[in-house]
């Protein structure tokens, strides 16, 4: 798993990721112009860079969407590539097996 950089886990970051309820997904605009999607699903708060793998462009079709229509899965609004939530995987897609970016330890709330 990749570190997160100092950049991401800005004081910021970090108090929007502690806000995040249940079933919460936003995106989270960077100082040097780049996003990170954050969620959480089952307690657990995941952090990815906001970087489609096949294309390298971002996931949301309009700032913050990114899930898919089964409110579950991170989707790419570009080619549809489906993205498991927890691990980041591609598992649907052009990109299938291939993974966002991870920057986040697993962090447990409540």
């Amino acid at each position: 798993m990749d570190s997160a950089t100092p950049s991401a886990l800005t004081p910021d970051t970090l108090a929007i990721l502690g806000e995040l309820q249940e079933g919460a997904c936003r995106r989270i605009d960077q100082s040097d112009g780049s996003s990170l999607i954050a969620l959480q699903r089952n307690g657990a708060v995941r952090l990815f860079r906001n970087r489609c793998p096949h294309r390298g462009i971002e996931l949301d079709w309009v700032p913050g969407a990114f899930l898919a229509v089964d409110g579950h899965h991170l989707q790419c609004a570009t080619h549809g590539a489906l993205f498991d939530p927890l691990s980041g995987v591609c598992i649907s897609g052009p990109c299938a097996g291939d993974a966002l970016q991870r920057l986040d330890p697993d962090h447990r709330t409540g």
